[in-house]
């Protein structure tokens, strides 16, 4: 056996693991078993130039944001407030929320108590029985689509259930192919639920996280309005009246109810509803209620792209590095699980997530760069695509590119939580792992991520009932239509809390679960001396279902005792 290095700051720690001796297989070519992650937290930061410049560009986004941004939602409030009709809305609709403000306080408060418990209760639930979770979840898809085929047969024409019963017969052929491979899936992630049961602190952090993720989209959302305003002179506000109002609101909609951006492919644009124009071009109102928008430069339209492709970048960079920092907390958190005391310095929680925004910030931030650079480019492709087949054709390459390279940073992550390497250095290293395991087809496993998804939805379906039965309880001798309204916007808010609170869990869950592929490829051993029932659940699955790959890690020979247990 090798000998345990103490773990600190200043050390090169060797995680203990048994030695491959030679003639300890019957192939000498097998790669060695345990192999050591040789993990090194005393070389600095990693990749340090590409957090300076995320941080650069986050100080850009926050001065924009408050500088030209402000004054500009201040101009929107104050026009709104007091010039914009209100014809659409009802005097019940306006008073709703007056009349109930404490029985919609109850409602959200039991969307949020329901959110918790059934998250909780979720959580436990997988824990005990999580096979059976997930062939509760494959079930309900299937019941759905057949409702669905049933529903469109009997109510629309036989015509309308011909993609629904495609896609039934797809989800039928999925189902079959996995639902050997459920026990698997489950014994991976019963050691995920493990972890987090033994370490939950790690939600309050995903919490955490998601908040600083709302701060992130409110800073963006200003600096988008304070660009738009500076690039874009006076709107002319078209509304239903005699004539026009200009003013100093800027808007990058073609009208008040919709976000949809106007298409610049034509000289003039015309539609039957008003139009709020984002330049100087914008034609007065007319008295056939029709709105003529005149089509810009070309010198402008090529301006706009660029300047769109810039917004959508700072945004997916700045939304998927906050998403990865959970990620990679979520990887130290299972790392310290499994490891014990050898990682119980540099796993710890708190040391973990100082790492994620110091030394391997840069890290985190290189990564969600490449993929924010793919997902931007998609979203302009995706966006010209109705009028240009090339840029259909690019806009499904660049997602079939965003979903790889979103995959592989997500193993690359792992690997750098683990290690303390670089971005590059992580991937390399990760995809060498697998290689010399044989496991390279087994990662692509995706049965808990959908597992997850459906779980998240069903939560969010479960608040949103509760919210919406405490409104009705309160309010069911009304016979109003602003207590109707109330109950909506509860049910609703109650499924977005219920489905808020079950993601930060299942996402927690997921990277847990892909941890445990990689700890288990770098040192089962470590788990034998931490968790030995869960290391013992783990390779019964592993020579079960992948007998060819287990063999050919040489697990077989140096885990004998653990191979030799009782059904999953």
């Amino acid at each position: 056996m090798m000998t345990d290095k103490a773990f600190s700051n200043d050390t090169i720690v060797t995680v203990p693991f048994k030695s491959y001796e030679d003639g300890a297989s019957k192939n000498e070519d097998l790669p060695p078993p345990y192999e050591s992650p040789k993990i090194d937290f005393s070389s600095g930061w990693k990749d340090r130039w590409f957090m300076i410049i995320f941080w650069l560009h986050a100080l850009i986004v926050l001065v924009i944001g408050l500088v030209l941004g402000l004054p500009v939602l201040n101009s929107v409030y104050i026009h709104a407030s007091s010039n914009l009709p209100d014809a659409n809305i009802t005097d019940e609709e306006r008073n709703s929320f007056d009349r109930y403000p404490g029985v919609l306080a109850y409602a959200l408060g039991g969307a949020i108590a329901a959110g918790s418990v059934t998250s909780l209760a979720t959580f436990f639930l997988l824990q005990l029985c999580a096979g059976r979770v997930i062939m509760c979840t494959l079930i309900i898809v299937i019941v759905i689509e057949i409702t669905l085929v049933v529903v469109l047969f009997i109510t629309v024409h036989w015509v309308a259930c011909i993609m629904p019963l495609i896609v039934l017969i797809i989800t039928l052929m999925f189902m079959s192919c996995v639902w050997k491979r459920i026990p698997f899936a489950e014994v991976h992630l019963r050691v995920g639920c493990a972890a987090l049961h033994s370490h939950p602190s790690v939600i309050l952090i995903a919490l955490f996280i998601f908040i600083v993720q709302f701060l992130w989209f409110i800073c963006w959302f200003l600096m988008v309005l304070g660009i738009m305003h500076a690039m874009n002179g006076p709107m002319v506000l078209v509304a239903n009246k005699d004539t026009a109002v200009t003013t100093d609101i800027y808007s990058t909609s073609s009208s008040l109810y919709t976000t949809k951006p106007m298409p610049f492919n034509a000289n003039r644009y015309e539609t039957k509803r008003p139009i709020y124009g984002i330049t100087q071009n914008s034609i007065s109102y007319n008295t056939q209620r029709k709105s003529l928008y005149h089509r810009e430069p070309q010198d402008n339209q090529v301006l706009r792209s660029i300047v769109g492709f810039l917004l959508l970048l700072s945004w997916y960079w700045g939304a998927n590095t906050f998403k990865n920092i959970v990620h990679f907390v979520s990887a130290c958190t299972l790392g310290r699980w499994w490891f014990g005391n050898n990682g119980e310095q540099q796993y710890l929680l708190g040391t973990s997530t100082k790492r994620a925004f110091t030394t391997n910030f840069g890290t985190i931030s290189f990564g969600s760069l490449v993929e924010a650079l793919v997902k931007a480019a998609r979203s302009s492709a995706e966006r010209e695509s109705r009028s240009n087949i090339l840029a259909c054709v690019a806009a499904c390459l660049l997602r079939i590119l965003e979903k790889m390279i979103g995959y592989m940073n997500d193993w690359a992550f792992i690997y750098s939580a683990l290690t303390g390497q670089s971005y590059i250095e992580a991937s390399r290293s990760f995809i060498e792992l697998f290689k010399k395991r044989g496991w390279t087809m087994i990662i692509n496993d995706t049965l808990i991520g959908h597992a997850l998804g459906i779980i998240n939805l069903m939560v969010g379906l479960t608040s949103a009932v509760i919210g919406g039965v405490l409104v009705y309880i309160f309010t069911r001798n009304s016979i109003e239509g602003d207590a109707i309204t109330t109950i909506t916007i509860a049910a609703v808010l109650g499924f977005l809390i219920g489905f808020l609170f079950s993601s930060i869990t299942t996402t927690i869950l997921s990277s847990c679960v892909r941890t445990v592929f990689v700890c288990f490829a770098l040192n089962p051993a470590a788990l034998g001396a931490t968790h030995p029932e869960h290391l013992q659940r783990l390779t019964k699955a592993w020579s079960k279902f992948y007998p060819t790959e287990f063999t050919a890690s040489g697990y077989v020979d140096q885990l004998p005792k653990y191979n030799t247990v009782e059904n999953i």
